[in-house]
């Protein structure tokens, strides 16, 4: 109220919407000379076999790890929610990589049922339940199976909860 009994109400107003304006404004990523700035598409960095070889099998080592046994304390569990969100987010940065063979509905399908089964996962650790967890982690390892099965080079490579 100060500000537009300083400035008066078209002035301040003009300021509360230049302000909302610079905040709202997309932001432009300064450019190299001679480059193109790139639209926000999303990109793939690698291809699914480096994706899975780098960021899915690290993450599914520690969360097989994590449930073969109920986890003894809260650091343990957190391993466990924290590992079921990577694998989750994997399914939705899966959605980007479709296979050039594969059909776009099956690959979206099992997706977002990776997605899905780690968002399932990480709720029951959050709720440090082992029997729910670890019935979440069968799904999980059910869920990458069936797409392995489908897309996977002969069926490989199968993951044993």
């Amino acid at each position: 109220m100060n500000l537009v009994r300083r400035l008066g109400i078209p002035l301040a107003a003009a300021l509360v919407a230049a302000t909302i304006a610079t905040i709202l404004a997309p932001i432009r990523l300064p450019a190299e000379p001679g480059r193109r700035v790139e639209s926000m598409k999303l990109k793939p960095l690698v291809d699914t076999h480096e994706f899975m070889e780098h960021v899915v099998e690290g993450a599914f080592a520690t969360l097989k790890q994590g449930v073969s046994e109920k986890p003894a304390d809260a650091k343990a569990w957190r391993s466990v929610r924290d590992t079921s969100l990577l694998l989750g987010e994997s399914g939705n940065l899966l959605l980007i990589r479709k296979p050039d063979d594969a059909d776009a509905a099956d690959w979206s399908k099992l997706s977002i049922a990776l997605r899905e089964s780690g968002d399932t996962l990480s709720k029951a650790a959050k709720a440090k339940n082992y029997d729910a967890s670890r019935k979440a982690y069968l799904v999980l390892v059910q869920t990458c199976n069936a797409c392995h099965t489908q897309y996977g080079d002969d069926g490989e490579p199968k993951i044993m909860p």
